[in-house]
């Protein structure tokens, strides 16, 4: 029995020893190294799991500050807007009346700069005087810096705005341990906005080619924008599909963007569809007004050099009526060209010293003395020696002291996010908006 049972063992061991060079048993030590390699492989896969979760939740992360930050830039560029407004208001209903009154020129809109920075300062200024009403402010409190500047930031300026003011411990006011009030702080934001106004009465309405009766009016009044010494290079150079195209056919092309029939308004340009089929990614004529100023990028002859150089002297807004006290140079002096007949040949050399002489001379006197009609400009032309109004041609222009029609462009900035808004407004029905734009 005995010898048996060794005759078993001896077989055991010797089956589990061909098992073990076989592999099919590990030994100890490579036990240990599976584990080793197992427990490797786990920690590698968690920590790539752990990685892409919190890549994820970065992602996520910023995605909502983005969202936020888009957010809060809209509602502070419609705060510029909002500002804007105000001014606009203030300017129609108090400043406009002693402008009036005491022949002043006078435009709050462009002195003021629209900007949280304005805000911030009434902010402090705001905070002092309530200090100063219940209490002294602490002395402990100071304005933070940045290294560079010894000047407070414009974040810390508004959020210290409305500082804390320190009141006796027996008042019966809600007081903290120390004794302390701290008012509730109004207008805090991050970010900050900006914004501009523009005159749209002091630029040439392209609109205005859809009155059929005044079509010639804004035709010669673009020619005469146009046809100024200084761009006379500009129309002789080849420029889009290697033509070249003359300001006669810019403003013909204009005008037939705009009137309703299919006829071509210029001897060349006069696009109708035929002249946009052609284009790469051709479209269609429009024959209808303009709905954006970005359309007019559409116009055939119109591209980045033509905008640059005259597009802050055209608008789509209003009816083309140009306020003679804001309008620019480059408005004045096509108003000069368009209304005397014969303009002595000095100054028609660019940047002729006898033209910019007058420009500037009319922008001095309507800075201290607005014009009060149109006759009052003409009679300033007609002062100059060589210079006589063609009184015929004075019908080209239709020349005014009042602006009611505005343009606000307003930015809100947070965290890098820009949002911009544009708006235009009648002052004469200022609690609606002409045009309003996010983006």
């Amino acid at each position: 029995m005995r010898a048996k049972f060794f005759d078993i063992r001896k077989k055991r061991d010797t089956i589990y020893s061909k098992k073990l060079k076989t592999g099919l048993i590990y030994s100890q030590k490579e036990r240990g190294m599976v584990a080793l390699f197992s427990a490797i492989v786990t920690v590698a896969i968690m920590s790539v799991v752990f990685a892409e979760y919190q890549y994820d939740n970065i992602v996520h992360l910023q995605v909502t500050q983005n969202v936020s930050s888009r957010m809060k830039a809209k509602y502070l560029a419609q705060s510029g807007v909002r500002f804007s407004l105000l001014l606009l208001n203030i300017q129609k209903k108090f400043i406009d009346p002693i402008n009036q009154k005491f022949k002043f020129n006078y435009q709050l809109w462009s002195q003021i700069p629209i900007s949280g920075e304005l805000l911030s300062m009434l902010m402090n200024n705001g905070g002092s005087f309530l200090g100063s009403m219940t209490g002294s402010v602490s002395d402990s409190e100071s304005y933070e810096t940045d290294e560079k500047s010894e000047k407070p930031t414009l974040k810390n300026r508004i959020n210290d705005g409305v500082e804390q003011n320190r009141l006796p411990k027996d008042s019966n006011s809600t007081n903290s341990e120390n004794g302390d009030i701290k008012f509730e702080r109004m207008f805090q934001y991050d970010g900050d906005f900006y914004a501009e106004i523009s005159d749209e009465n002091s630029k040439y309405s392209v609109n205005y080619f859809s009155n059929k009766f005044k079509t010639e009016t804004i035709k010669l009044n673009l020619v005469s924008l146009f046809n100024q010494p200084e761009y006379k290079t500009f129309f002789e150079q080849t420029r889009e599909n290697e033509q070249v195209i003359s300001p006669e056919e810019v403003a013909a092309a204009f005008q037939d963007w705009v009137d309703g029939d299919d006829e071509r308004s210029g001897f060349y340009s006069g696009a109708e569809d035929d002249r946009y089929n052609y284009l790469k990614k051709p479209y269609r004529n429009k024959n209808g007004v303009f709905s954006s100023f970005d359309e007019l990028y559409m116009i055939y002859g119109v591209d980045d050099d033509l905008m640059s150089a005259f597009g802050d002297s055209l608008t789509i807004y209003g009816s083309n009526e140009i306020n003679i006290n804001t309008c620019d140079e480059n408005v004045l002096r096509s108003i000069i060209f368009g209304v005397v007949k014969d303009i002595p040949q000095t100054y028609l050399v660019p940047y002729s010293l006898e033209m910019n002489q007058l420009v500037n001379l009319i922008i001095e006197a309507r800075t201290f003395s607005p014009f009060g009609n149109a006759n009052e400009f003409y009679q300033l032309l007609n002062s100059m020696e060589g210079i006589k109004v063609d009184n015929t041609l004075k019908n080209r222009f239709k020349l005014t002291t009042k602006s009611t029609y505005f343009k606000i462009t307003s930015y809100g900035s947070v965290d890098g996010v820009v949002q911009k808004v544009t708006a235009v407004v009648n002052t004469e029905k200022i609690d609606s908006f002409v045009f309003y734009k996010e983006e």
